[in-house]
């Protein structure tokens, strides 16, 4: 077995590819752990776990949606949506496409209509990024409470710049899924 295991670094091309999805996703857990600038993550922290230990059904929905998101909302990192509005964008427009004849009738154009679908996805996951980036920062300031974030975080630039970088994250992920799957 362990023969087998080496034969699969012998092959050029492979030990190629192998390393760079090794490399992606060093870079993507690099990216999990960089933090949005004005906010205070320890005091997140704490309001979080006070809110899981308290029995809150509000906190016990977090547990329950973390597990499933493979997130946690305890940080606000640059990729803290993670991959999850691609995956909504995609499952939407699957629905979308059963129901709606314009995307019924890409569907069964065959590769040229899976290639439109896929550019939809994108088009589609960008709007949901940008939506649940800020919903986050608007449950951040509301459940939190203020000393959560730093006093000059909710003009308007610093909460925008917030938002462009979560929704970059994401993008950027879904970017580098699509090259590990080529």
């Amino acid at each position: 077995m362990f023969d087998k295991f080496l034969t699969v670094f012998k092959i050029p091309e492979l030990r190629r590819k192998i390393w760079l999805t090794l490399a992606l996703l060093c870079v993507y857990r690099l990216g999990y752990y960089i933090t949005l600038p004005n906010i205070d993550q320890s005091q997140i922290k704490r309001n979080m776990e006070q809110m899981q230990a308290s029995n809150n059904p509000l906190g016990q929905t977090f547990q329950l949606v973390q597990l499933f998101s493979a997130s946690e909302f305890g940080n606000a990192t640059i990729f803290g949506l993670g991959i999850m509005p691609y995956i909504s964008a995609s499952i939407i427009l699957q629905l979308l496409a059963s129901v709606w004849p314009p995307l019924e009738k890409l569907q069964k154009e065959g590769e040229v209509g899976r290639k439109k679908i896929n550019e939809y996805t994108r088009y589609l996951t960008v709007a949901l990024c940008f939506l649940q980036s800020v919903m986050w920062l608007q449950f951040v300031k509301q459940s939190m409470g203020q000393n959560a974030v730093y006093e000059d975080f909710w003009g308007f630039f610093p909460n925008f710049v917030n938002v462009i970088t979560m929704t970059a994250g994401s993008i950027f992920l879904m970017w580098i899924g699509e090259q590990i799957d080529e």
